[in-house]
């Protein structure tokens, strides 16, 4: 199967590229990973609409209101998609050559060609070693839905966009939240949350900021808790690290089409998503930024 333009991830970006590619007569495929976990507007929106419909709040509630959002979502994607004759590959790709990908659902493995690519695969929370990660007490973003319920209190490190999300979805949960966040300060609270300030407060959100967060530990209690620089530790049900994210690159082989990747894995390319290879550009949340500016430099030094 040989395609004109086979775009890997679901970001808007690389839809968007596929369906014009398509409408202009060109044969274009995407490849669909329906395992990633939702995003944090779904889980967001999930928690509003659980809140909306139910009188008492529960995890089977909010999960089935992502699932339900999350269904409805891909619907509408495949109906556009097989409105405009795009092949949709469902799976993880990595690519095997320069041109070709193998695509894997499960035990089944397909294999497609094409003579270009666009990379719209996206980020994923970062998952230091020093926050023990364990999916059940600390836990990043995406893991929220996958709780066994929803806790009672919640300590959200990092005041980031993932991080806002995550305490204003556990805050409509009814769960009891505190950000921590060592590098923004009550003046970066105001211009970031701008006209939405006042809603971080009528969710009852508490901030303590300038904390420098060392790491998460269980206590004898097995209960989470973070330590910070000071020496104070905070305690909370659930620990959500939101401490940046990274590239969802990890299996694509890249090396494979001479694409290089920065620090955290995002897609090195010039400001119009160009990579070192020429039939591959990057779109979306997976391009490193960072990577943008050591690219225009490398072009510049070697004209």
């Amino acid at each position: 199967m040989f395609y004109d333009l086979l775009v890997i991830g679901d970001d808007r970006e690389g839809l968007d590229s596929a369906v014009t590619t398509a409408r202009l007569g060109h044969r274009a495929a995407i490849v669909l990973d329906h395992e990633q976990p939702p995003s944090a507007e779904i889980l967001a929106k999930g928690a509003e609409l659980e809140v909306q419909r139910r009188r008492g709040v529960t995890m089977w509630g909010w999960r089935s209101e992502i699932e339900r959002l999350t269904d409805q979502l891909r619907s509408g994607q495949d109906s556009l998609l097989r409105a405009v004759g795009i092949d949709q590959f469902p799976g993880r790709a990595r690519f095997i050559a320069p041109t070709s990908v193998e695509v894997r659902a499960g035990k089944q493995n397909q294999l497609a060609s094409a003579a270009r690519f666009v990379i719209a695969c996206g980020t994923v929370s970062r998952q230091p070693a020093s926050f023990q990660i364990d999916g059940r007490r600390v836990v990043v973003a995406e893991m929220l839905m996958k709780l066994d319920e929803i806790p009672r209190s919640a300590l959200v490190v990092g005041a980031g966009v993932t991080g806002r999300t995550a305490a204003l979805t556990l805050a409509r949960l009814g769960v009891e939240v505190t950000v921590v966040d060592e590098h923004v300060s009550l003046f970066d609270l105001f211009q970031i949350f701008d006209d939405s300030f006042d809603l971080f407060q009528s969710m009852q959100i508490a901030f303590r900021l300038g904390e420098e967060v060392i790491g998460t530990e269980l206590l004898e209690n097995r209960q989470p808790a973070v330590r910070l620089a000071s020496g104070r530790i905070l305690r909370a049900d659930v620990i959500v690290v939101c401490v940046g994210r990274e590239g969802n690159t990890r299996d694509l082989n890249l090396e494979a089409v001479d694409v290089g990747l920065d620090e955290r894995g995002r897609v090195w390319c010039d400001s119009a998503g160009q990579t070192w290879s020429p039939h591959v550009v990057a779109v979306g949340d997976v391009v490193g930024f960072s990577g943008r500016s050591s690219q225009r430099s490398r072009l510049v030094s070697a004209s």
